[in-house]
């Protein structure tokens, strides 16, 4: 049996880019939020290889995507950038900011790219949800499925999506009774997916795989 979950999904992300001019291979990134208590803002040398960041922690949604569009695409030149990141999305409210950013910041690089590579190398909406889910798994070190990158990607106003994870197929349900009302509060309660409950249900469910074959 197949397991069933509904989730409400926000992609309320604004990604406003400035080309820089004064660095051949340097780009910026900045965070427009006051909830981060972290370093708002990050440096990224692209002569050097991409690793993940030790701080600030949210630059490695960024940079996730940045080093595995990079590695698909294999631009003859890396283009500098900088990014400004202003969200409506409480931080760590558990919803979905992580795959908002990196949905945006993909999208944006595919303009940024978009006269560097062949046509049989542009991302698919599947193949962008999965590159942004792969990032944020192998950078973030969120053990996440790729259900919030999916929606990003794939959804549609007025419109529930539906998502097969064993296939990656989707189906628009349309959702527009002005009868149902969906209610969202903060809590003000923390969403950690790398060292919350999510990421010990997560190793609880991969065990019993192992176990049950």
């Amino acid at each position: 049996m197949k397991e069933k979950l509904i989730n409400v999904i926000f992609v309320h992300y604004q990604v406003i880019i400035i080309l820089t001019k004064f660095s051949f291979y340097k780009s910026f990134c900045f965070l427009f939020e006051e909830d981060v208590k972290e370093s708002k803002s990050f440096e990224l040398d692209q002569t050097e290889k991409i690793s993940p960041l030790v701080s600030p922690k949210w630059g490695n949604y960024v940079i996730g995507v940045v080093a595995l569009f990079l590695e698909r695409i294999k631009p003859n030149k890396k283009r500098p950038f900088r990014a400004l990141i202003a969200t409506s999305v409480p931080i760590g409210g558990g919803l979905s900011s992580s795959a908002s950013i990196e949905v945006a910041m993909c999208t944006f690089l595919e303009q940024l790219y978009q006269d560097e590579y062949a046509h049989d190398l542009q991302l698919s909406k599947i193949e962008k949800a999965l590159l942004c889910c792969k990032a944020e798994q192998t950078f973030a070190n969120v053990p996440c499925g790729v259900m919030d990158q999916y929606a990003s990607c794939m959804a549609k106003a007025d419109h529930a999506i539906l998502i097969d994870c064993y296939d990656n197929t989707s189906k628009l349900v349309p959702f527009n009774d002005k009868d149902l009302c969906i209610l969202v509060t903060n809590s003000n309660v923390k969403h950690e997916l790398v060292s919350g409950k999510f990421a010990e249900n997560v190793q609880h469910c991969q065990d019993a795989a192992k176990i049950l074959g």
